[in-house]
């Protein structure tokens, strides 16, 4: 994320995942340039709202604003420009036809300039970014089930293995850590 900000003059990037029944969005991941305040901490469990209003904005899964001062929105609690923000790019992380999250760059200076071939760029590093939420999602999730797998393989030997003076407990463990 480093190497991207620094490259393109962009002050801060957020990764937003959803949360809690999707009604909110936790900023998982988060560079800034220094000097530039992280507030990662204090951007979890955000409205979704927010930044499904700001998609809604864009084309096909991107928003881009030059001037965030022109972004009227119905969420009070969203005002990009007086959060210091001046151009702003958002764009969705998709996986299946599903949105899973949201991708922003943010510039303080309002100087900056983000010309067309690097508004390219952007693309292809939102899909950059896309696919390894999207494999740490996974990654995360496979863990999950093997864990929940393991427990039940665990729990299933231990109601039914019976416990005599010539199967201990060490064994019946023993047991059920080799089959998996």
């Amino acid at each position: 994320m480093a190497i991207v900000g620094e490259h393109y003059a962009i002050d801060k990037i957020s990764i937003w995942e959803y949360s809690y029944n999707k009604s909110f969005v936790d900023c998982t991941h988060q560079w800034c340039k220094k000097g530039i305040n992280n507030d990662m901490t204090l951007r979890q469990h955000t409205p979704a709202a927010i930044l499904e209003e700001l998609s809604a904005m864009g084309t096909d899964g991107i928003t881009y604003s030059s001037d965030t001062s022109l972004i009227k929105t119905n969420t009070a609690s969203m005002n990009p420009y007086a959060e210091g923000i001046r151009k702003l790019m958002q764009c969705d992380i998709n996986t299946n036809g599903k949105r899973i999250g949201f991708i922003s760059f943010y510039s303080m200076d309002k100087d900056v300039t983000w010309n067309a071939q690097t508004l390219t760029a952007f693309k292809q590093i939102f899909r950059l970014f896309g696919e390894a939420i999207k494999t740490k999602q996974a990654n995360r999730e496979m863990t999950r089930s093997r864990r929940l797998i393991s427990y039940r393989i665990r729990w299933s030997l231990s109601t039914r293995i019976p416990t005599t003076s010539c199967i201990s407990t060490n064994v019946r463990g023993n047991i059920s850590q080799n089959l998996l």
